[in-house]
């Protein structure tokens, strides 16, 4: 009541926010997630990473789609899909509970588009940051995974798969109702950062603390949009974006658990995770702006000292990627070789 007109543009923010970044970013791929999965599209996804799925990760081929998917189809979209599989019994709730803690991760089009090209005016940078968001999402799924002492058993399920009229209107009712949830999150987040906005900037200059301090790390532990949009506000813009994007905030994480219906995660273990994935995710952004040169001030990165990098090369990026998955991969099976030797 006190701060009724802060509250009042905040949640004005956020549904613009919501508007503009959100809806066209987040509901047509959900969309197009839930109807490969009711209709057994997702499928191709077990031919060709049913093998890595199920050796890996030691989880059944049929997880394959949701897992390639989530690295690229925003943050709800794995945990939606992993609803989904679970809804269908083709997973058990102890897979789906594991697959929870590493299905999650930014799209594209917001990390490379609203955070690369938008706000940080660098589309190089942003294409660095959703390839270390990837990489991190990655190592937290292997480790996790390989780790683990669960086999990847298949459930029993019988074929379920709707007719395409059916599929698609059951996946636009089913996205539709996911991101007005996550709206609801947003809007509500979204009018709490505006009413602490002011005692908080207060504190500041009672310690004095540099101006916006505590209220860029706040954003970047509740709303990820809220960060973003105060990237220009810290003191190193490209890491603080690649943390806040690789946490993802409580925001999001409670539109994850929202979207989990009816499976149990341990949400102590989840958010330690993504604090985890966030650092990763800072950490591969230094490496790789330091290794995969593109022009920019490094003031973005280190500070106020600068230099130049030239050039950009996704390939580049990608390769490694690819290498690293090969490394990991490698080292599992030398670790089994061994076990067995010494049995």
């Amino acid at each position: 009541m006190a701060q009724a007109e802060e509250s009042l543009q905040g949640a004005k923010s956020a549904v613009e926010s919501c508007a503009r970044v959100l809806i066209p970013g987040i509901f047509p791929f959900m969309v197009i997630t839930q109807f490969a999965l009711y209709t057994g599209a997702a499928d191709v996804f077990s031919f060709l990473f049913g093998t890595v799925t199920k050796k890996i990760y030691k989880l059944p081929k049929v997880c394959a789609g949701v897992i390639v998917l989530s690295l690229i189809g925003g943050y709800p979209v794995g945990a939606k899909m992993i609803s989904t599989l679970h809804k269908q019994r083709k997973i058990t709730q102890k897979q789906a509970s594991r697959m929870a803690l590493f299905c999650f991760g930014a799209g594209p089009a917001f990390v490379m588009g609203t955070v690369g090209a938008g706000i940080l005016k660098n589309s190089g940078i942003g294409v660095m940051i959703f390839v270390s968001q990837l990489l991190a999402s990655i190592i937290i799924g292997l480790c996790v995974s390989v780790f683990s002492k669960d086999k990847p058993v298949n459930r029993e399920y019988r074929e379920n798969n709707k007719s395409f009229g059916d599929a698609f209107t059951r996946a636009v009712k089913d996205a539709s109702s996911a991101v007005i949830n996550m709206c609801a999150f947003v809007i509500f987040f979204g009018s709490v950062m505006s009413i602490i906005k002011l005692p908080v900037e207060r504190i500041e200059m009672q310690f004095n603390l540099n101006n916006n301090t505590f209220m860029s790390a706040l954003a970047a532990v509740c709303e990820v949009t809220n960060a973003c949009v105060n990237i220009d506000k810290s003191e190193y813009p490209v890491l603080y974006a690649a943390f806040a994007v690789g946490f993802g905030g409580l925001c999001v994480h409670f539109q994850v658990f929202s979207l989990l219906d009816g499976i149990k995660v341990n949400k102590l273990l989840f958010l330690a995770l993504r604090l985890v994935q966030g650092i990763l995710s800072a950490v591969i952004t230094y490496i790789l702006c330091s290794f995969f040169p593109f022009e920019a001030e490094a003031a973005y990165i280190f500070g106020n000292e600068t230099y130049l990098h030239s050039g950009s090369n996704v390939l580049s990026a990608i390769t490694l990627i690819m290498m690293c998955a090969v490394f990991v991969v490698s080292q599992h099976e030398k670790r089994e070789k061994t076990i067995k030797r010494e049995s």
